[in-house]
């Protein structure tokens, strides 16, 4: 896709056109920072986990119901009572203003998750009307085209997983991220602004490709040849993001929100790469800390869960280290204030999930 916008001189956001060494630079940091991923991936050893045939307990299914409606009515809550708003993810003509603070945002966020946690453990031992009842859960907190798309992938990857077991192949899971990209996230994002008047495209238009969807790859070579560095204040707002901004005037906003600001782009939402993060914090220094930090998050991933376990066992702490990896693919887009409060929110829903 880079390709493609560099072949058509396609700017996505910035003001002003990219050279060929800005491809060129960042082609070649993307390319060392993967391969420096691969060797401290390689060569650190594996973290010792002994391999348990760890049976969870049935959850209370009472108690599970109850945390349910709770979840349910706090969604609905969130979103000012407006049934619509639990299907679609935003309407046309709709100009509520739905902005939380950061707290109750991640209440919220709970909410959307403990369901379809709950669902997975009944999944593993529970009976067929429990696995329906929360499965129905599931959907009313998180409807795939009520929410943002990285936590579709959160949600139901992991659902997609326990049912299908075949998928964690990593060839047949590699052909599901690439259908997601290119098919099912293209189709979810018609649901972003939808609008009664408007039909709904199975197929992506081919223009998909050129569109600010894929941004991440220009706003990396943004960062590095304005040299915007922040050394290390934005980290300050990724790991104190539970701090209301009325407490803290000068809290950080997402990197790439910053960027857009700095630069007046005409829309400010956008993403900010992994390694984008790791320049903006650090400079080039960024482009060793953030991918050792990446490989050593892997190698625990996979340790902890996906290698300690056959994949042909379903049992939830595959799940679990299913989630983390849904989690570190949105972290990879960025931004990171966003991405970390967003999986910390899933490790606590996880969390109270196997506590009930």
């Amino acid at each position: 896709i880079p390709w493609v916008q560099y072949s058509n001189n396609i700017i996505i956001w910035s003001k002003i056109s990219f050279i060929e060494s800005d491809f060129l630079i960042a082609n070649f940091v993307i390319f060392l920072t993967s391969v420096f991923v691969f060797l401290i991936y390689f060569f650190i050893p594996n973290f010792k986990f002994s391999v348990q045939n760890i049976v969870l307990k049935r959850p209370n299914f009472l108690i599970s119901c109850i945390v349910c409606i709770v979840c349910f009515m706090l969604v609905l809550y969130s979103l000012n009572f407006n049934i619509l708003r639990v299907f679609f993810r935003g309407l046309s003509d709709d100009d509520t203003d739905y902005s939380l603070n950061p707290l109750l945002a991640i209440v919220v966020y709970l909410a959307r998750f403990i369901p379809a946690f709950l669902f997975l453990r009944f999944t593993f031992n529970g009976e067929k009307h429990q696995k329906i009842i929360f499965f129905i859960f599931t959907l009313l907190c998180a409807f795939p085209t009520g929410i943002t798309r990285f936590m579709v992938a959160y949600i139901y990857l992991p659902i997609l997983l326990a049912y299908f077991p075949k998928f964690k192949k990593s060839k047949d899971i590699t052909f599901v991220m690439f259908l997601s990209i290119f098919m099912i996230f293209p189709f979810l994002n018609q649901f972003r602004y939808y609008s009664s008047n408007a039909s709904i495209n199975f197929l992506p238009d081919l223009n998909f490709v050129n569109e600010a969807h894929f941004d991440a790859y220009q706003n990396l070579m943004e960062v590095i040849r304005f040299d915007f560095i922040t050394f290390g204040h934005q980290l300050l707002g990724v790991f104190l993001f539970f701090v209301p901004r009325n407490f803290w005037p000068e809290k950080p906003v997402g990197s790439g929100y910053f960027l857009a600001e700095e630069y007046g782009y005409r829309f400010n939402n956008i993403s900010m790469p992994f390694l984008g993060e790791g320049f903006v914090n650090f400079g080039y220094f960024g482009f060793l800390i953030f991918p050792f930090v990446l490989a050593v998050f892997m190698k625990l991933i996979d340790s902890a869960y996906l290698t300690r376990y056959n994949v042909s066992d379903n049992n939830f702490y595959i799940i679990k280290g299913v989630f983390y990896c849904s989690a570190l693919f949105f972290m990879m887009r960025g931004d990171l204030l966003s991405s970390f409060s967003f999986m910390l929110a899933g490790v606590f829903a996880i969390k109270i999930s196997e506590k009930i």
